[in-house]
């Protein structure tokens, strides 16, 4: 139906854009890719997951934020460290609302003890940090930007 044809008591129903993603590094991987009722993934780790299209900018603003202060060993290793807290200690994904105060403490601590942005703190506790960075470093094979300005110093 058009908008135009809309009258006064219509219902209407909209389903919003989103975006997902997985890494098919064996064929069966595509069946992990199932979505509850209420249009979120299946399984705890990746409940964060789809991301709605507004939320994209976010993804790269925590890609730029962790890119420019980090080198790619040091935040693989920080993510390493968060994600297998979340797991040992059964953490959420995809909420900030559920996580315990302790693992709140945790990556507020991991992130340099307050000094790093909220924005980017959130990132770490909803599993969008872990996201962002399978992204940019496994999927485009990227380096941070300090990684970078790191290999052009030593090029001269």
């Amino acid at each position: 139906m058009h908008v135009c044809d809309l009258r006064k008591d219509d219902a209407v129903a909209f389903t919003p854009s989103t975006f997902d993603f997985e890494t098919l590094d064996a064929s069966a991987r595509r069946f992990e890719v199932a979505y509850d009722k209420n249009g979120r993934r299946l399984g705890q780790d990746k409940r964060q997951r789809p991301y709605l299209l507004e939320e994209i900018d976010a993804l790269e603003q925590t890609w730029s934020a962790v890119s420019r202060a980090t080198s790619t060993s040091q935040i693989k290793a920080l993510e390493a460290l968060i994600e297998a807290k979340r797991r040992n200690w059964d953490e959420p994904t995809g909420t900030i609302d559920r996580v315990s105060a302790a693992f709140r403490q945790f990556v507020s601590d991991a992130l340099g003890n307050g000094k790093a942005p909220e924005s980017l703190q959130d990132a770490a506790l909803t599993g969008m940090l872990a996201d962002a960075l399978e992204i940019h470093l496994a999927i485009h094979k990227e380096k941070t930007e300090k990684d970078q300005s790191n290999s052009k110093k030593e090029a001269l």
